[in-house]
């Protein structure tokens, strides 16, 4: 091997092992997000679409609609159980108890105290205020709501509500 040969073999050893040094051979990082991201924005977004859902009820209690207050329940399974401690279960039967309690609520005002969500089950719990009813009698307590996710609506599996005030 000649002079000039040998160098060019160096210098071939030389350019290939300084390509291959670690730093080359490391994967690219992307910024992909954290599991607690990715929970932060599907709660945002379930948060966003469980108030469209508690406005609807707002709504079609103020109208005194019970035909739109039913559509907010799942069709199968559905639970209400009002203050007074009643249990109603399936369309039917809520239909009955939202006829009766719609006469004693008046204007409606809900907070949220806790919520979670995961995959399509919700949990919300807060406080409600009810009045003055057409008796002039205003009506405050806890309400706990159960939804299930069905495309990209959430409806109610499960409303109880509790009272702690007149």
């Amino acid at each position: 091997m000649g002079r000039a040969t040998r160098r060019r073999w160096w210098l071939g050893a030389v350019l290939v092992v300084g390509a291959t040094t670690p730093g080359a051979a490391q994967p690219q990082r992307f910024n992909l997000p954290t599991g607690a991201q990715v929970k932060a924005e599907y709660l945002t977004e379930a948060g966003k679409g469980i108030k469209e859902t508690t406005d609807r009820w707002k709504a079609a209690v103020a109208e005194e609609d019970v035909e739109a207050l039913l559509k907010l329940f799942t069709a199968e399974g559905a639970h209400f159980s009002p203050a007074g401690g009643a249990s109603y279960y399936g369309r039917e039967a809520i239909r009955d108890g939202l006829t009766e309690r719609l006469g004693q609520i008046g204007a409606v005002n809900l907070t949220r105290v806790d919520f979670s969500a995961s995959g399509t089950l919700a949990y919300l719990f807060g406080r409600y205020f009810y009045g003055p009813g057409p008796e002039g009698v205003a009506e405050q307590g806890t309400y706990v709501l159960i939804l299930n996710q069905a495309g990209r609506n959430w409806q109610i599996r499960s409303y109880v509500e509790r009272r702690t005030g007149p």
